[in-house]
């Protein structure tokens, strides 16, 4: 039987770093979406914007990866069209926002404007680089740290973004990228955090697996915009000067879509590196070696709770990220897993894996 499909029940032996954050945030939604393999119907807004942006950086190295040398200009004039790496992204992005219904007008200007900045910030830099691939799929034996051996029956799996060859040292980068709402300052948490970052590691073994030897991860965050659309203000608060106009943070109206676009590029251009950030982290051998464990001793817990039939509810998971879990009606015994206006059953529990291999 192909791993990445199980009966409902059976537990997978394939570890996703997706899957990993699932166990380490709650052991019963753990439950629920990989070992049962339920999803929620609905999905989040945030995490359709996330997939559109996704789509559409896909196509913007797609594109460097297929006009490998030469510059956007030169690939138009031989070609007779003017397809640039920013349009590529501009068709992938709308194509996969008509798969995501929970998309809405000023989310969608939010993921475009957000790829005209990071084309605009980025392009530049691609001569540097030669792209070896893009969405390349791995998977791999996990490691057991007590012998440094392939474990016999667990694996890792993924995606890498991007892996890049950079040209001037011929060394072969791995490219990551993130979407985040938090400070992207150098130094800052986010960045701190990454030392321990799981995926680094999985992904340095994936790429292995590949045939490459990785001198580091290209860590590419794009920070969602915070700002909203500008509504009018009710009239019954509205504040007028002697003149007859309204005070500076009233409105009469509400702001149009062309003018929020236009107030989201004015920022963008202003303060770039508050929505473009990028670093180099690298592993070293005994950092690779005890992210190996941590993923090693994760995978046993996993099988553990299965044997068991543990698995703890954390309450503290249940309103992260400013929404409540889609798995919380049934947590708090108020629904069901049988109600199929909030839940359905996948056969792949790794939907982000193709199913060929």
């Amino acid at each position: 039987m192909n791993e990445l499909v199980k009966k409902p029940g059976m537990v997978s032996s394939l570890i996703t770093c997706s899957r990993l954050k699932c166990f380490n945030r709650c052991k019963r939604l753990h439950r629920y979406q990989y070992e049962l393999g339920y999803r929620s119907v609905h999905t989040p807004l945030s995490l359709a914007f996330g997939t559109v942006l996704h789509a559409g950086l896909e196509a913007w190295w797609g594109w460097w990866e297929a006009h490998q040398g030469k510059t956007q200009a030169q690939q138009s004039l031989e070609s007779g069209v003017m397809r640039t790496t920013l349009a590529a992204s501009q068709e992938a992005m709308l194509a996969k926002s008509r798969e995501c219904e929970e998309m809405d007008q000023a989310t969608m200007v939010k993921a475009e404007v957000l790829m005209i900045g990071y084309d605009a910030r980025w392009s530049a830099e691609m001569p540097k680089y030669r792209v070896l691939g893009v969405e390349v799929q791995f998977r791999t034996r996990l490691r057991n740290p007590a012998t440094g051996y392939p474990t016999k029956d667990l694996e890792t799996a993924g995606k890498l973004d991007a892996i890049l060859e950079r040209i001037e040292d011929k060394t072969v980068w791995i490219v990551e990228h993130k979407t985040s709402s938090e400070d992207l300052t150098l130094g800052s948490p986010y960045w701190q955090r990454l030392r321990m970052d799981p995926q680094i590691s999985i992904y340095y073994d994936g790429a292995e697996a590949l045939g490459h030897q990785v001198a580091g991860c290209i860590y590419d965050v794009l920070a969602k915009p915070g700002e909203r659309l500008k509504l009018a203000t009710p009239e019954d608060k509205r504040k007028y000067k002697k003149d007859g106009t309204l005070y500076a943070n009233q409105r009469d109206r509400d702001e149009t879509i062309e003018e929020f676009r236009n107030r989201l590029l004015l920022n963008m251009a202003e303060n770039p590196e508050a929505y473009f950030g990028r670093a180099e982290v690298v592993r070293t051998a005994d950092e690779l070696k005890e992210s190996q464990a941590d993923t090693h001793a994760t995978a046993l817990a996993m099988r553990e709770g299965e044997r068991l039939e543990r698995h703890p509810r954390n309450p503290d998971a249940c309103f992260l990220y400013h929404r409540e879990c889609s798995f919380y009606p049934v947590c708090s015994l108020t629904d069901s897993l049988d109600n199929a206006e909030l839940y359905h059953r996948l056969e792949n529990v790794h939907p982000e894996l193709s199913n060929d291999d």
